[in-house]
């Protein structure tokens, strides 16, 4: 156990109360996206045809982006990974391009957020124990 995390969120006051605070302390995660998933998305806001029809199209701004959209579309077998910065470049690119609404853009990136537990393996005397070793709060 990092006991130095735990004391740093530490709230202070009664142990109980401050270990339920620590434990329901969440970290942010995104989780890779399937071609279902995208293709679900893609349909329910309207976008697969915007982005097939820009990815033919060699002159239209956002052609390289669209030929990367339109292949994770149609990639069956590799998810699409928003924490990737490049992948998150990519979904900007389609927004600027005018071929993804800011609405549904935020509506793939919430669909790939979750949270998990920060200390997945806390115990009540971690708070006790973290005030020992680093002073009462």
């Amino acid at each position: 156990m990092d006991y130095r995390a735990v004391w740093e969120d530490d709230p202070g006051g009664d142990a109980q109360i401050a270990y339920e605070a620590v434990k329901a302390m969440t970290l942010p995660v995104t989780s890779p996206l399937s071609s279902a998933v995208l293709n679900r998305w893609a349909a329910q806001y309207q976008v697969r045809g915007a982005i097939m029809q820009a990815s033919e199209n060699y002159s239209h701004p956002a052609y390289d982006a669209a030929a990367a959209a339109r292949f994770a579309l149609e990639n069956t077998s590799e998810p699409l990974d928003l924490s990737d910065p490049g992948n998150q470049a990519l979904l900007d690119t389609l927004v600027a391009g005018g071929l993804v609404s800011s609405a549904a853009a935020l509506a793939l990136t919430e669909m790939a957020g979750s949270t998990v537990p920060k200390y997945s393996n806390l115990d009540p005397e971690d708070i006790p124990e973290g005030r020992r070793m680093f002073g009462d709060k």
